[in-house]
């Protein structure tokens, strides 16, 4: 079956040949370049991760168990703010902090730079529609963990604690409804009796401190800094539920981090960002014959500058020798270096992180993250940082997934080069799923997972590649 490819301008050979394969290897074992950070002075842009994003989320998934850090950016009276979180499982709600957003936030601008990226009604059935599992105060939140049989049901039991939820809006309630989810309902506690109406507030206090508990908590919510709800819950996939935003009607800012044992990704944001890529290329290609003649132009003008060099500082004893153009022209192809093969990737460049923004790193490297969350500690994970603005149109509940696999699946296709770029940043656990394309009958496919290999400086996948050079058929 043949594929059809606008990535491969010219006729390639149909497979990996000996020869590509050992300029791979040479390739690994030359040290890559070190950058002369010295003079390198790191400034933490807080704003861009903190104060700008609607929404934030640490997220924990390994074992069928999800940690989900959430924090969420108000501007408005605190009386008007409630806060409505849809789980797939019975969950665990405990006091979280910001510590762990700056320390991930520092991390990964450090890391990758800043280029890339806000009462109990019932029914005549044996068991109330809306069942409250648990209410309690949780830092400036009073939380209630609900169940509920349909929207309708649990639509007048948040109007009943002041929440409103358009009219419009309640099917997105019902699908939550339907998949079995728990909400978890969260408002400020405003000086213990302001809050939820079956909660009894007890005396107040002193207005005066009152009044300065009440301004600092509004300045942190309307900051994005007031301290995040620790949210744990049983969940087979790793899940962020996005869908629920979209009843607010309006785009939202939303910063992810998500911590794996093996590195994830969503196929929407993935796909978000390779239309982006393919768009940067198509432009690339267009301006391509531009490129073509600077170049030119470039070497003529140098060419012409070294003929005429030559042909001054050239002597013999006190006489200028007078070379014949013909003359000057064959020492200036003996001297000029041969001309680099054509790279594998056409050329157009595109770094691991513009497809997939991961970092491995040890409990050690997130003290403040292991501290808090505890199953962090003496392990290595993978690190996955996605900030993206969403309409209201994209808001669906974002589930994560091995991304090897899903990149793998990309190398044929018209992005695979991107996805290969993308595969060469997790470093030698990509190299099985390179090998193997290596080994397909699919002449871009190979292509692609060669270009990849070529990125990795690892001297460990030098062996499995010498494998490749003892197929009895390399040809296809």
């Amino acid at each position: 079956m043949k594929t059809k490819s606008t990535i491969w301008s010219k006729q390639r050979p149909a497979s990996v040949s000996a020869y590509l394969i050992l300029c791979l290897i040479a390739g690994l074992t030359i040290p890559a370049l070190g950058r002369a950070d010295g003079c390198f002075v790191f400034k933490w842009d807080k704003a861009i991760d903190i104060n700008e994003p609607a929404q934030k989320a640490i997220i924990v998934h390994d074992a069928g168990r999800e940690d989900l850090l959430l924090q969420v950016k108000y501007q408005g009276p605190l009386e008007e703010f409630g806060w409505l979180i849809p789980v797939p499982g019975l969950p665990k709600v405990e006091k979280g902090s910001m510590e762990c957003f700056y320390e991930l936030s520092r991390l990964t601008q450090r890391h990758f730079g800043m280029h890339y990226l806000r009462r109990v009604a019932l029914s005549a059935k044996d068991e109330p529609e809306v069942n409250v599992v648990e209410i309690k105060t949780v830092g400036a939140y009073e939380v209630a963990i609900l169940s509920a049989q349909d929207a309708g049901s649990l639509e007048r039991w948040l109007k009943t604690h002041d929440y409103s939820i358009p009219k419009d809006k309640a099917g997105i309630i019902d699908d939550y409804i339907r998949k079995g989810s728990y909400f978890i309902a969260a408002k400020i506690q405003l000086n213990r009796g302001v809050g939820f109406k079956l909660i009894s507030g007890g005396g107040r206090g002193n207005p005066t401190e009152d009044q300065r508990e009440r301004k600092e908590i509004q300045r942190k919510l309307s900051s994005g800094e007031l301290h995040p709800l620790l949210i744990s819950f049983d969940t087979p996939k790793c899940v962020f539920p996005l869908r629920i935003s979209a009843v607010n009607g309006k785009p939202s800012e939303v910063s992810l981090y998500v911590l794996s044992t093996e590195p994830l990704l969503n196929r929407f944001i993935l796909n978000k960002r390779l239309e982006l890529l393919t768009q940067r290329r198509a432009e690339w290609e267009r301006k391509k014959s531009e490129r073509e003649k600077e170049t030119l132009r470039k070497e003529l003008l140098a060419r012409h500058n070294l003929l005429q060099w030559r042909r001054v500082s050239a002597r013999h004893g006190n006489e200028i020798m007078d070379w014949s153009l013909e003359e000057l022209e064959a020492m200036e192809k003996e001297g000029k270096p041969p001309s680099p093969a054509e790279p594998l990737d056409n050329g157009f460049f595109v770094a691991p992180q513009e497809v997939l923004t991961n970092l491995l790193v040890t409990s050690n490297m997130i003290p403040q993250c292991t501290r808090r969350i505890g199953r962090l500690r003496g392990k290595d994970w993978y690190l996955t940082k996605e900030v993206r603005t969403f309409l209201p149109e994209e808001m669906l509940d974002l589930e994560f997934e091995p991304a090897i696999p899903v990149l793998a699946e990309a190398l044929p296709t018209l992005e695979g080069a991107f996805a290969a770029a993308g595969l060469s940043g997790f470093g030698r656990i990509s190299v099985p799923a390179f090998i193997s394309a290596c080994q397909s009958t699919n002449s871009i496919e190979r292509i692609n997972a060669s270009s990849g290999l070529s990125r990795m400086q690892d001297e460990r996948i030098v062996e499995p590649l010498l494998e490749l050079l003892h197929d009895p058929a390399p040809e296809v």
